[in-house]
């Protein structure tokens, strides 16, 4: 099943409905209700730990409607205002076991498709779902810049949908130059297949071109990192996996140990892209990774071998 941040965020934004219909933001307020009921209101509790951060480090001056506001007019002048490893690292730290559940999708249990489709949170939910380039920018601050009041940011849905958001945007990116300027290395891989073949012992082609044993992992790794497509690192854990696959055949029974030393050969090229990634963006080893930042890098780049 694909996903991606547009969708995650987008039922967010339709999972929670709430309970006095003649409140100026029932539908906002039903919303609420709802995922705090799933989640817990300590989850609910957690995702707004990000204000405080944001609060420590001076990005917002206090935690009404219109600092929300000005923050995110100040992210839409300069989005390098986001580059800082001490944010980025606070804010995954407290997002990484946060809001994960989003089954509260039936919003006309809770109010008519005409009244939906008038308010504010669907015009939010509009401008995400149709966006066409993916940065904070289109993600975050047009939506709620776009379609919601000063007034409307002081509401506690609101202020937990863009500590929501804005986690999931910088959850797994390591800002180089702001979430909208995408490092040329970030990647992932189309639909191809490569092909290595064990002729016999000692006889080794890849691609139809005769390779030696010593000589196959570097090649494997640089056929991997040459067919690829540009991938925004952020969206990377949400995001369907795409990878590259290695067909492994052998055309005569050759000893196990041989072939053991092929299969792994092509292994390490994978586990050499790993521990470089690993430490390209995240700056530690992939071994010292919590399992979420492996699987992360193990999306990027997926282990797919076949044997036949």
């Amino acid at each position: 099943m694909k996903f991606n941040i547009r969708i995650v965020i987008i039922l967010f934004l339709v999972a929670f409905i709430s309970c006095n219909p003649n409140s100026e933001y029932h539908l906002e307020e039903k919303l609420l209700n709802c995922i705090k009921k799933e989640n817990g209101n300590d989850k609910v509790s957690q995702i707004l730990q990000i204000k405080e951060v944001l609060l420590r480090g001076q990005y917002l001056n206090g935690d009404k409607g219109i600092h929300f506001a000005n923050f995110l007019n100040r992210i839409l002048q300069d989005n390098n205002i986001l580059n800082d490893e001490k944010l980025i690292k606070d804010v995954n730290e407290i997002s990484k076991d946060g809001l994960n559940s989003f089954n509260c999708i039936q919003y006309k249990k809770y109010t008519s498709e005409e009244d939906y489709n008038t308010s504010k949170v669907f015009k939010v939910f509009r401008d995400i779902a149709n966006i066409k380039e993916l940065n904070i920018n289109n993600l975050l601050v047009k939506p709620f810049l776009n379609n919601l009041e000063t007034d409307d940011l002081n509401h506690e849905f609101y202020q937990v949908l863009f500590c929501y958001s804005f986690s999931k945007i910088m959850a797994t990116q390591q800002f180089n130059n702001a979430s909208n300027n995408f490092t040329d290395e970030l990647k992932t891989y189309s639909a191809t297949t490569a092909i290595v073949l064990i002729d016999s012992e000692n006889v080794i082609y890849f691609n139809k071109d005769q390779v030696k044993l010593n000589e196959l992992k570097d090649i494997c790794k640089k056929y991997l990192l040459a067919n690829t497509k540009p991938y925004h690192f952020e969206l990377i854990d949400l995001q369907e996996r795409c990878t590259v696959q290695i067909l492994l055949e052998q055309r005569s029974k050759v000893p196990y140990e041989y072939y053991k030393s092929v299969y792994e050969s092509i292994q390490s090229a994978y586990q050499e892209i790993w521990e470089e990634k690993s430490q390209t963006f995240f700056r530690t080893s992939y071994s010292d990774l919590d399992k979420k930042r492996q699987a992360i890098i193990s999306k990027m780049f997926a282990f797919n071998i076949v044997e036949n």
